[in-house]
């Protein structure tokens, strides 16, 4: 990722999937009572098989967010990112483990030669004007090594 605003990588995480938490300065001013610090999460799939309809593949993707109850689909837009196709999906959820509002940020970037990468950013909702553009910006900055 070409940008990563206030994350850095957190290399506790295995397997193929990368994940950003808030940098040390930023986690301190952001733990602010607000519960539970933002995430982001670059994950590709594990087969390269062609995703057919990527529209109603992120909507799936989206429901099936894991560990986020009575989730909403607020918005999505069909894009380009590192000139494959992609499609943005933001929404809100309620945090299992919290019971807080959350703010869920997906992009599913069709891979060139078949699968998909998933990008994942989740904040809580209090901080969605402050972490939706990081998002955005993490995902525009996103490029596929294959």
């Amino acid at each position: 990722m070409s940008y990563s605003g206030p994350f850095e990588e957190d290399l506790s995480l295995l397997g193929t999937t990368k994940g950003y938490r808030l940098k040390g300065a930023e986690k301190a001013q952001a733990s602010g009572g607000r519960g539970s610090q933002p995430l982001f999460l670059v994950a590709p799939s594990l087969a390269r098989v062609p995703v057919e309809n990527l529209g109603e593949f992120s909507r799936r993707a989206f429901d099936g967010i894991e560990q986020f109850r009575d989730k909403q689909l607020l918005e999505t837009s069909v894009m380009k990112i590192a000139g494959l196709d992609a499609v943005e999906a933001i929404g809100r959820g309620i945090n299992g483990g919290t019971g807080r509002p959350t703010l869920l940020f997906q992009v599913v970037v069709a891979a060139r030669k078949g699968g998909y990468f998933r990008l994942l950013g989740m904040a809580p909702e209090d901080a969605r004007e402050e972490y939706l553009p990081e998002f955005r910006k993490m995902a525009r900055g996103f490029r596929p090594l294959d």
